[in-house]
């Protein structure tokens, strides 16, 4: 990786970030807001030529590059800073290989929300 990103490493001739992006598609997510620190320039090329970035996907995908972050709490504030998260997130890392369906724990956790302003998180581990 140290000259490629993690999440463009192949697993089965495929790079691992599209099962994470066909996880969360699976799972309803239409915006992912897709936090850089290395190589950045890579993987925006590559998410420019896949096929999450054609005008019929339902998914849209923001790209943001900071490389002085050296953890998710990091990168977790400087999303904060920027006003780009504007309502519930799924925080994962963007080498996640998973066939999850995440639609019940999202409807479960609204629903915590909805009764309980002040419920913030809900942890999905499997």
């Amino acid at each position: 990786t140290l000259d490629r990103p993690r999440c463009l490493l192949p697993l089965v001739n495929i790079p691992m970030i599209e099962y994470t992006l066909e996880f969360l598609a699976i799972s309803g997510v239409q915006e992912v807001i897709l936090f850089c620190r290395a190589h950045a320039d890579q993987i925006k090329q590559y998410i420019g030529r896949s096929r999450w970035s054609l005008p019929t996907s339902a998914m849209h995908i923001q790209l943001v590059v900071n490389t002085e972050c050296m953890s998710m709490g990091d990168a977790l504030r400087d999303i904060d800073a920027r006003s780009v998260i504007h309502g519930d997130f799924i925080l994962v890392c963007g080498d996640v290989i998973s066939n999850i369906n995440l639609t019940a724990a999202l409807a479960l956790h609204k629903e915590r929300r909805r009764v309980d302003k002040n419920f913030i998180m809900t942890m999905v581990l499997k």
